[in-house]
């Protein structure tokens, strides 16, 4: 590889590395986003969902340390799927992890947007003409910083995600500290039992739950540019401790929103639900406090979705499976510029087409639901080929044969349940732009094999 293409490699450490994995999956606004459903679908089993899914999600971070060690690439899933199973697969992958970072740019833009008019012009929080056109400004400042360097953009999110995550602790602090007063239902075990859930709530807490986690892979995109030179272990490893740390973090918090609000308020609050726990839980005006995360938190997973598609899109290319104007690195700044550029046009051109859904909580549904689609397939697909790659290790040791084989297998078990028993019920719009994404994959996939029979 020339120096041409190559990334800045040793300018993320592991500490660094670890925080843009918390920061992809963007635990407030994550909450935000997706909690009122899940609450409004299974009640109190959430808890259990919350716990189930990092399980299920352990598996696939380990299937990425495991891959990592083997293939350490931009592309991530894209790079390690198309090393076991063929350059055909591997492009399924990576396709599916574009449309996927192309969807969550508009998901994150959405709540940024509204938490920013949340605080600056309340009455034009759910107008969705201004939501999408400051959507879009924070984009373009996102993307210049992405566009500069990755360590303007660790920066960025280091300073987002301590914020954040200190605003997220005083509501969790307040919600267990009140828990006694303010409690409208006690504990209980079964709350984590497996038992109490049918298979269509498995299903769907699965499918949103997934969406909780992910993410996290932000960490192997950026394999390229963490850690010191030969060292293929420091992003596989920040990914196990990002799956880790949103675990705890989670189940806290999903914990504080259980024992503070009802069924009905916590479902009825839609992407407002953290707002709505912290005013109940914190007075005013330090209630704001998670708007605040919130704002930062959608500003943090856009930069994390812009950084994890122009790499994937940068890999591809350097690959010749796109235009190699995408896999041309900035002589001074070290990133794919032409890459990073294309996902800002697109991001914009996304969001302004999401406008004519007729309100802001249409674009977040029907995207998140989409999401978890394309989601299921790429990870899928990497647990799968952990699998199959180390599928002697069954032959060498029980704990080698479990982190190995038998964990990502089972978490791909679990995520092609969930795509399968979910399909039906996603309604015709999720299912076009969730499908109709994957499917549209074919035409770049040709045209690839096009210009090698010419070449």
């Amino acid at each position: 590889m020339s120096d041409h293409n190559k990334l800045a490699g040793g300018a993320l450490g592991g500490a660094e590395s670890i925080i843009m994995g918390v920061a992809g999956a963007a635990p407030a606004f994550t909450i935000s986003a997706a909690a009122a459903s899940m609450v409004g679908d299974l009640g109190a089993l959430s808890l259990g969902a919350i716990v189930y899914c990092g399980i299920i999600m352990f598996g696939t971070a380990l299937a990425f340390r495991n891959l990592n060690r083997v293939v350490t690439n931009a592309g991530a899933s894209y790079a390690v799927v198309g090393h076991v199973f063929g350059p055909a697969w591997g492009f399924v992958a990576g396709w599916a992890a574009l449309t996927a970072f192309a969807l969550a740019m508009v998901a994150a833009a959405v709540p940024a947007a509204s938490a920013t008019l949340m605080i600056l012009a309340p009455d034009k929080a759910e107008n969705t003409l201004y939501v999408v056109l400051t959507g879009a400004f924070w984009f373009s400042l996102v993307a210049f910083v992405a566009l500069r360097g990755i360590k303007h953009a660790s920066f960025l999110q280091i300073t987002f995600i301590v914020i954040e995550c200190a605003a997220i602790v005083v509501i969790i602090g307040a919600g267990l500290i009140q828990w006694p007063t303010l409690a409208v239902r006690v504990p209980e075990i079964g709350w984590f039992s497996p038992f109490s859930l049918s298979a269509s709530q498995f299903a769907t807490g699965l499918l949103l739950g997934l969406y909780f986690y992910w993410g996290f892979d932000v960490t192997i995109n950026l394999s390229e540019e963490t850690g010191a030179a030969g060292d293929a272990d420091a992003s596989g490893s920040s990914a196990l401790w990002s799956v880790v740390n949103l675990m705890a973090l989670y189940t806290l918090l999903m914990l504080a929103i259980l024992l503070t609000l009802s069924d009905a308020e916590a479902s009825g609050a839609g992407p407002g639900l953290l707002f709505d726990l912290g005013s109940r839980l914190l007075p005013e005006p330090f209630n704001y406090l998670a708007v605040l995360a919130l704002m930062l938190s959608a500003i943090g997973t856009l930069e994390t979705q812009i950084l994890q598609f122009s790499r994937s899109l940068f890999s591809m290319a350097r690959d010749g499976h796109f235009h190699e104007r995408y896999a041309r690195i900035h002589h001074h700044w070290r990133t794919p510029h032409q890459a990073t550029i294309i996902v800002w046009v697109l991001g914009v051109v996304f969001l302004v087409a999401s406008s004519y859904l007729p309100t802001v909580k249409d674009i977040l549904d029907s995207s998140i639901l989409a999401l978890g689609l394309q989601i299921c397939c790429y990870l899928t697909l990497t647990c799968l080929a952990s699998a199959w790659y180390f599928r002697k290790s069954l032959e060498q040791g029980v704990a080698k044969a479990i982190t190995h084989v038998v964990w990502p297998l089972v978490s791909a078990a679990a995520m092609i349940f969930v795509a399968v028993y979910s399909l039906p019920d996603l309604g015709l719009q999720t299912s076009l732009i969730g499908l109709g994404g994957l499917a549209l994959g074919i035409i770049p996939f040709l045209l690839a094999q096009r210009r090698r029979r010419a070449a």
